[in-house]
């Protein structure tokens, strides 16, 4: 097994206390400013950390289903832009608090997920990726057409009621939800299952394994905290149209970040959020496109495995008989 940085305790100790030391700064950024009686600038700060906060939920969304099953979604940012919009309907037109709309928003979404998940699922490979890019397509143009209810191309505004504490609060609380649901997922056999899938899901398949419904679950999961961040992103901006939030580039900034941080890695998607988060602070967005694109081509070629491979040490062969008697298992208990 290939020696890496991280084998050192010495090392994993120190990247572990820089990590949390990272983190409390982000975490108490906005307490020390108001402290020091710098309202404006905490407000700004707050609400640019709590960006940084969905942009790693949405990335760590796409990469635990497209990273632990091999499935490629080009269309992920639908469920983002469908929870925007379920919460922003139950708030204009049915005058729910935002709480509840949120609630309902995230049931809405996995509906979705699981019908269209059940359609397209089945299809393998660049099959599945162009049809996960036409749902977008269609999304959009069905949310254009449906004025009544959506408001069309200007899309729907709601009273403003926004609180920088608790965007802040709700960003950062949803980021500790899915850190720690991936981590759980991952110390379960579900890994070790979604591995053989995404080695080879037909060898998975012929070995027993249900790779639909396993494929289906982690899809839904995925799409429900998706959705949670779009309704905490419609929370902040109170308007949302079909252009704000089906967006094809930001799908490929969520692939960017996953392939160059470590895609099916725990902390790849946070490594390359918090890269993506520092381009787009030090250049123009085109630049960021264009820098973002020769980016995600270097560690194609060159580092296939991301960075977080560089200091993870992962064994990702598969135990076949092993999870052939997790299955009959599972069979004989149910």
């Amino acid at each position: 097994m290939r020696k890496t940085l991280f084998k050192h305790k010495a090392i994993r100790i120190v990247l572990v206390i820089l990590g949390f030391a990272g983190l409390l700064i982000l975490f108490w950024f906005p307490q020390i400013n108001q402290n020091m009686n710098l309202i404006d600038i905490s407000e700004q700060r707050s609400n640019e950390i709590a960006d940084l906060y969905l942009l790693l939920v949405l990335a760590s969304s796409w990469n635990l289903f497209s990273g632990m099953t091999g499935s490629l979604d080009f269309g992920h940012t639908v469920y983002f832009g469908l929870g925007a919009y379920f919460t922003a309907i139950a708030i204009v037109s049915l005058e729910y608090p935002w709480l509840l709309a949120a609630g309902l928003a995230i049931l809405c979404t996995i509906l979705c997920a699981i019908i269209v998940g059940t359609a397209i699922l089945p299809l393998r490979g660049g099959y599945f990726s162009i049809a996960t890019l036409a749902i977008l397509f269609v999304t959009r143009v069905l949310v254009t057409t449906i004025r009544s209810i959506t408001g069309g191309n200007s899309g729907l505004v709601a009273t403003p009621a926004f609180d920088p504490q608790i965007y802040y609060w709700a960003a950062f609380g949803t980021l500790i939800v899915i850190v720690v649901a991936i981590y759980g997922l991952r110390l379960t056999e579900i890994r070790e299952i979604l591995a053989a899938i995404r080695t080879n899901d037909l060898i998975a398949s012929v070995r027993g394994i249900p790779v639909l419904q396993y494929k289906l679950f982690i899809y839904v999961l995925s799409a429900a905290f998706s959705s949670l961040v779009g309704s905490i992103w419609f929370y902040r901006h109170t308007f949302v149209q079909p252009n704000s939030v089906f967006v094809e580039t930001d799908s490929f900034e969520l692939i960017v970040i996953c392939v160059v941080g470590g895609t099916g890695t725990f902390v790849g998607p946070l490594v390359g959020g918090l890269m993506l988060y520092m381009l787009s602070t030090m250049f123009s967005t085109e630049w960021k496109l264009i820098l973002e694109s020769v980016a995600l081509i270097l560690a194609i070629l060159y580092l296939p495995g991301g960075i977080s491979r560089l200091l993870l040490q992962q064994n990702t062969d598969i135990d076949w008989l092993q999870l052939i008697k997790l299955e009959r298992h599972k069979n004989h208990v149910g």
